[in-house]
């Protein structure tokens, strides 16, 4: 009797336990599963304009396989990309969509990061989350849809907001050497969207940085994006306001000694863009920022110059205009365009300072120049008073890029792009030379083969000339070449 009554029980709990867990499962009306497989092959000569010199690992000194100090500067590896996507819709308006990444250099297979800080082949066997994020349609109000989790983003040309590349972190584990070709890009934020079509209203708030859990000394980004598209010339607008607060207290560099200011940089801006005629397309964009400067002798800071500090009064401009046309009814369908981007400087006592801070931007049209900045190739210049950082790419810049390209073939596109690079405020490239504002001159080829509708190759080609800025033994010709094959599945 008291093993039947002791069963009867036990039946009881199994019971509650089944009818309680009931709930937790969601329903699954469809889910999609895909990923995608990208190879590159990459041979790079002097990418920081030294030849011989070794460029060194990790996002501080930048992410090229290093060879011994006194070593050649040329660059040869294979960099393989996974990518596993699992997608789910489950009640209705409410889907989960996630990402996996596997990032590493060929010969690599460690697990784990020991070794982080010399070399980039360690963690080669760990998987990242690239993308986690739950989607809320119609939550409480029809138009609004709301998403949370890690999630790209991308705002209008990705000029202010496309990518956390800039924020260092694009190759935690230190498993690839060209970051720029990283596919960690993801947000971990909150994002609301209100679809009044044909007007929106975005709403963003994300935890960039964490730091230390229980301190607030995190790296926080909000913004409020307002657009419109109007009825007629496909054109459209935008007005934006981002907000990106670091409130770490203490540099990286330790020996540069504490911050003393919270650095809290504002963007405010427009953007547009319009197709007066069929195939061409004309836009615009103009930003202003203000705030206290997010800067310091930290090598790492994307601002960083030796002729301010962190707190400093920020003001600074950045422009953006451009053309393209492509001949749709024309055979190889040829393109071409224009494009002029500029971010303002500012006058030092001995040379020029970094103004315009990047924030987070995602947009790169060059395959070497935009990526020589802080934490990624930042060039050398040899100067008593060390001031390296006024030739970040990112900061007091004009470039005016001229483009075009074809399809000769269907399955086969051709593209090349000549771009000036030149300073807004002249740099002094050594104390006590007269200021120079010639930065240089590249040409970036790619042709792009779909041998069928899952497999694409590649070939990318980047020659760029150091300007006048730049002098031995800093001036040498950077170069880069890149085969590809991504399979998508």
């Amino acid at each position: 009797m008291r093993q039947h009554v002791s069963g009867v029980w036990m039946s009881a709990i199994v019971l509650t336990f089944v009818l309680g867990t009931a709930p937790v499962f969601a329903e699954v009306q469809n889910v999609r599963v895909g990923g995608d497989l990208t190879v590159r092959g990459m041979w790079r000569d002097s990418l920081r304009f030294q030849d011989d010199t070794s460029t060194g690992v990790g996002t501080g000194t930048g992410n090229e396989a290093a060879a011994p100090a006194g070593g050649s500067s040329q660059d040869a590896f294979i960099q393989a990309l996974l990518g596993l996507n699992v997608s789910a819709d489950l009640t209705d308006n409410v889907s989960v969509d996630t990402r996996l990444i596997n990032q590493r250099l060929w010969g690599g297979h460690g697990d784990t990061a020991a070794n982080a800080s010399t070399t980039a082949t360690s963690a080669s066997s760990n998987v990242n989350v690239a993308l986690a994020y739950v989607t809320l349609k119609e939550l409480f109000y029809s138009p609004l849809t709301v998403k949370v989790g890690r999630q790209n983003l991308w705002y209008g040309r990705g000029m202010i907001v496309g990518s956390r590349l800039l924020a260092s972190d694009g190759d935690p584990g230190q498993t690839i050497a060209a970051d720029e070709f990283t596919d960690d890009r993801g947000f971990d934020a909150i994002r609301a969207t209100l679809d009044f079509n044909p007007a929106t209203v975005d709403l963003l708030w994300s935890k960039v940085t964490e730091n230390a859990v229980n301190a607030g000394d995190d790296v926080n980004l909000s913004g409020l994006n307002l657009g419109y598209r109007f009825p007629s010339y496909n054109a459209e607008a935008e007005f934006y306001f981002f907000n990106k607060r670091n409130a770490d207290l203490n540099p990286l560099n330790l020996g540069s000694g504490p911050f003393n200011d919270k650095a809290s940089v504002s963007t405010l801006g427009f953007r547009g863009s319009v197709e007066p005629v069929s195939h061409l397309t004309l836009f615009g964009e103009l930003a202003y920022q203000f705030g206290k400067r997010d800067a310091s002798a930290n090598a790492l800071g994307p601002n960083a110059d030796s002729e301010s500090a962190r707190g400093d009064a920020h003001r600074a401009w950045m422009a953006n205009l451009g053309a393209d046309y492509v001949w749709a009814d024309v055979q190889w369908t040829p393109r071409f365009g224009a494009e002029w981007i500029f971010y303002s400087g500012g006058d030092g006592s001995d040379t020029a300072v970094g103004g315009w801070d990047a924030m987070f931007r995602g947009k790169f049209s060059t395959l070497i120049r935009e990526f020589q900045s802080i934490g990624t190739y930042l060039p050398s210049q040899s100067s008593a008073t060390g001031f390296n950082a006024l030739t970040n790419s990112l900061t007091n810049q004009h470039s005016l890029q001229l483009r075009a390209g074809a399809k000769p073939l269907e399955d086969v596109d051709v593209g090349t792009a000549w771009t000036v690079f030149w300073a807004d405020k002249g740099i002094h490239p050594v104390d006590g030379m007269d200021e120079k504002r010639y930065l240089g001159t590249e040409w970036d080829s790619q042709l792009l083969y779909d041998y069928t509708e899952d497999v694409q190759l590649g070939l990318i080609y980047g020659v760029l000339w150091p300007g006048h800025v730049f002098r031995d033994q800093w001036d040498s010709t950077a170069q880069e070449l890149i085969t590809s094959v991504k399979v998508s599945f």
